[in-house]
C-alpha cells in the first residue's frame, strides 16, 4: 500500500478570508508592480530550483523522432505507474481546510513523494500556453498531445529520467487516425516497451473503432511488449476477472479487437461512479502487478475519476548524461531586466474573482519569461 505523502502529513493552518485580507491583497498587487526585481523573481519562482534552466516549449508532434538520453545510476526491476483522468490539470479546487490548490500542484507532490516512474494523464486540457516545466519541474521527460480544435481532451505521458536508458515519443503519421493518443518507447539495456496513453471521448463515432484497430495492427507488429492505459468511456462493458459482458455493437467490437490482438484488460473495480471507464491493456499481463484503484481526494487530487496505481517489471542500466540548456546568469544583463520591468505596466483582472487567477498568472509568467529570454543568455 502506498503511504500518505509527507507533504500531506503536515498539519494545515486554516486561513480565513476577510474583507481586510482582500483589501490588503488588492493593494499588494499594486505594490508588486513597483517592486524590486528580487521580489518579482521570488514570487514567480514558486518552488525554487537551484538551476532549472529555461522553460522548454513542447512542440511534440514536430519533434517526435528526438531521443532523450537519460541519467541513471541504479538498476531497478519494478516500475511504478500512475494513470489518471485529471479533468483539467491546472484547475483550482478548495480543500476541506478552505485552501485553494491546483490539481497540478497536488500531482507534483504525489509523484515526487511516491517516486512514480511513469505518469499517464488523460483530459489534461492543456494548450501551447502551458510549458512542460510547469507540469513536472525536474527529473521527468514530458510527452504530450494537446487538443487543437476545442477545449478539453489531451493526453500526456511523463517518464522519470533515471528509470530508463532512453525514451522517445513515437508518432504514427502514416495512419489516418482519429485517436487522441500519445506513445512513448522506453528502452532499457536489453529490452524496450511501448507505453501508450489514450482518451476516447464519450461521443466518439464508429470511425474511432476502426482507427483503434488499425493502430493496434501496427504497434503489435512492431513491439513485443505493450502497456496501454487511459479513459476509453465504455460504461456498457461489464469487466470482471471471470467474465466480460459487452452490451452494444461498439462495445462488442472494442472487446473483440482487444481479444484479436491478445491484449488483456486488468481493471475490474469502478473508476468513475459504478463504471469501469479507465483501463489497463497489455500483452504482458504477468509483468503487471500491485494494481490499486484509489480515491484521488486522499491526496488532494480532484476529479470525478479515480486514480490507478500499478507496477510492471523492467530493468535498467546507467546511461549517458542528459545535456540541456540552462541560463548563464554570469552573463545576464540584470540592469536591463530592472529597466524593462520598471517600464511595464500590468493590467490585472479583478483579484477577488477566482476565475481570473489563471489569467493574472499567465500575464506574469509570459511577461517574465519573455524578459528573461531577452536579458539572460543560455549555455549547454
Amino acid at each position: 500500500m502506498l503511504g500518505t505523502p509527507y507533504s500531506y502529513r503536515l498539519r494545515r493552518v486554516k486561513r480565513h478570508v476577510t474583507l481586510l485580507s482582500v483589501h490588503r491583497f488588492v493593494h499588494g498587487l499594486l505594490l508588486l508592480q513597483r517592486s524590486s526585481l528580487p521580489l518579482l523573481l521570488i514570487l514567480l519562482a514558486n518552488d525554487v530550483e537551484l538551476n532549472p534552466g529555461p522553460v522548454i516549449s513542447s512542440e511534440h508532434l514536430e519533434h517526435c523522432s528526438s531521443v532523450v538520453n537519460n541519467r541513471s545510476n541504479t538498476i531497478a526491476t519494478e516500475r511504478s505507474c500512475l494513470s489518471w483522468n485529471t479533468r483539467s490539470l491546472f484547475s483550482l479546487h478548495r480543500t476541506s481546510d478552505g485552501d485553494m490548490i491546483s490539481n497540478n500542484s497536488s500531482l507534483q507532490d504525489f509523484v515526487y513523494s511516491e517516486q512514480i516512474d511513469i505518469v499517464f494523464l488523460t483530459e489534461t486540457w492543456l494548450s501551447d500556453k502551458h510549458f512542460d516545466a510547469e507540469i513536472l519541474r525536474q527529473d521527468y521527460n514530458v510527452f504530450r498531445v494537446d487538443r487543437k480544435c476545442k477545449t478539453g481532451g489531451g493526453v500526456l505521458i511523463a517518464t522519470k529520467e533515471s528509470s530508463f536508458t532512453e525514451t522517445k515519443q513515437v508518432c504514427f503519421n502514416q495512419l489516418d487516425t482519429e485517436l487522441e493518443i500519445v506513445c512513448v518507447e522506453c528502452a532499457t539495456n536489453n529490452a524496450r516497451i511501448l507505453v501508450v496513453c489514450c482518451y476516447r471521448a464519450p461521443d466518439s463515432s464508429s470511425k474511432w473503432l476502426l482507427s483503434f484497430k488499425k493502430f493496434l495492427d501496427y504497434i503489435m507488429d512492431t513491439y513485443d511488449k505493450i502497456i496501454m492505459t487511459g479513459d476509453f468511456n465504455f460504461p456498457r462493458i461489464s469487466w470482471s476477472e471471470s467474465m466480460v459482458i459487452p452490451t452494444g455493437e461498439s462495445e462488442r467490437f472494442f472487446y473483440n479487437t482487444l481479444s484479436d490482438h491478445y491484449l488483456s484488460q486488468l481493471i475490474f473495480a469502478p473508476t468513475r461512479e459504478t463504471n469501469v471507464l479507465d483501463l489497463i491493456m497489455t500483452n504482458i499481463p504477468d509483468n503487471v502487478n500491485n494494481i490499486e484503484v484509489i480515491d484521488p481526494t486522499n491526496f488532494n487530487l480532484f476529479s470525478d475519476h479515480k486514480c490507478i496505481l500499478f507496477e510492471f517489471q523492467s530493468t535498467a542500466t546507467p546511461s549517458h548524461k542528459l545535456k540541456r540548456s540552462v541560463y548563464d546568469y554570469n552573463r545576464a544583463d540584470f540592469e536591463k531586466m530592472n529597466r524593462t520591468f520598471e517600464s511595464i505596466e500590468f493590467e490585472f483582472s479583478d483579484p477577488t474573482s477566482m476565475s481570473d487567477i489563471n489569467e493574472n498568472w499567465n500575464l506574469w509568467r509570459d511577461t517574465f519569461l519573455a524578459v528573461a529570454d531577452e536579458c539572460i543568455p543560455t549555455k549547454i
